[in-house]
């Protein structure tokens, strides 16, 4: 059996633990980025927004299109886009928000525009929570677009 120098084997070693830590430092930095694109998905603020800009788009209540007695996802009637229809989609919620909705650029409806109108101005305070999406939609079955403002304290 052969035996090693000091000097080789002390140099393997060293080599061994720079791999490891080299290792060790790429899935340090790969899990804090995966962690971090998690978290940022699964912001509650971000699921409260889709929670309410969904029930525009798909809600029977709202202003889809509906067929056979079934909504159409994503096909709004520019009929039934009105403050009476907003009033009655929305459902009482504990924190007051304000929403703006704009269908295609030219109409637009309000929900408690006065905590929409108080909030807008201080959306860059970490208390409150502004956002913003526009969706493709058919309107009428043509291409349009919606957009959602919300506006809430966190």
């Amino acid at each position: 059996m052969a035996h090693l120098h000091k000097k080789g084997f002390s140099g393997e070693t060293t080599l061994l633990l720079f791999r490891v830590l080299v290792a060790i430092f790429a899935i340090g930095i790969l899990v804090n980025i995966v962690n971090g694109t998690i978290k940022e998905s699964l912001e509650l603020n971000d699921l409260r927004f889709y929670s309410i800009a969904e029930r525009f788009l798909y809600s029977q209540s709202c202003f889809v299109k509906e067929e056979n007695g079934r909504p159409l996802p994503g096909i709004i009637v520019s009929s039934r886009f009105s403050d009476k229809i907003l009033q009655k989609c929305m459902v009482y919620v504990d924190k007051p928000i304000g929403v703006k909705l704009t269908l295609n650029d030219d109409k637009t409806l309000y929900y408690n525009q006065e905590t929409f109108d108080s909030i807008l101005p201080l959306k860059f305070s970490n208390k409150y929570k502004y956002v913003k999406r526009r969706f493709l939609v058919f309107v009428d079955d043509k291409p349009g677009n919606l957009l959602v403002e919300v506006a809430w304290r966190k």
